[in-house]
């Protein structure tokens, strides 16, 4: 069983990560929604088959990280070519957003393509930022969160979003033993 891994980058400015193309990321085939009652009144979005999101210098070298949830399952597969989110990832969306009842979800619309595939990846990256030894930055997260948007030649709402999840995503660094991050 591979043993956890804290990765140390150099202390340089933060590397650019680039990505490639929009990710495929369509309703009923490689994500679905959650009722309210079945994402606990929070969650939205469940993944049904993995999502591959490339991205130029993810991580430098060769190294694979996985991470993985309190049960020990891969929520997330990161290599030097880019992002696999795991199938059966649950995410809440585009944030802030809360249910009411009668009226259902209220806040940030989750409409296109390119704001599902970016929230989720922002989302899985968000929670796992926790672990130590995470080699990205805040900055970085919500960089990619924006290219992912852009690369659906989105520019104006990836410029909107980017600025919402700037000015109002929470970066919480309260660590959580039981995500983990191993080295493969």
């Amino acid at each position: 069983m591979p043993l956890p891994v804290s990765i140390v980058l150099p202390d340089e400015s933060p590397r650019a990560m680039r990505v490639i193309r929009p990710p495929t990321c369509r309703r009923g085939f490689e994500y679905t929604g959650l009722s309210h009652k079945a994402g606990n009144d929070r969650l939205r979005f469940v993944t049904l088959r993995p999502i591959r999101i490339l991205c130029l210098d993810a991580l430098p070298g060769k190294d694979v990280l996985s991470f993985r949830d309190g049960e020990g399952h891969e929520v997330l597969r990161v290599d030097s070519m880019g992002f696999t989110l795991a199938s059966h990832f649950k995410w809440n969306g585009c944030s802030p957003k809360r249910w009411v009842p009668v009226f259902g979800w209220i806040g940030t619309p989750d409409f296109h393509p390119a704001t599902i595939a970016a929230s989720a990846l922002h989302d899985c990256l968000y929670q796992f930022n926790r672990v130590a030894g995470f080699p990205w930055t805040r900055e970085q997260c919500d960089d990619v969160f924006r290219q992912i948007i852009a690369s659906y030649g989105e520019d104006k709402l990836a410029s909107v979003y980017h600025f919402a999840v700037r000015h109002l995503g929470a970066w919480d660094t309260k660590k959580k033993p039981e995500l983990s991050m191993i080295a493969l």
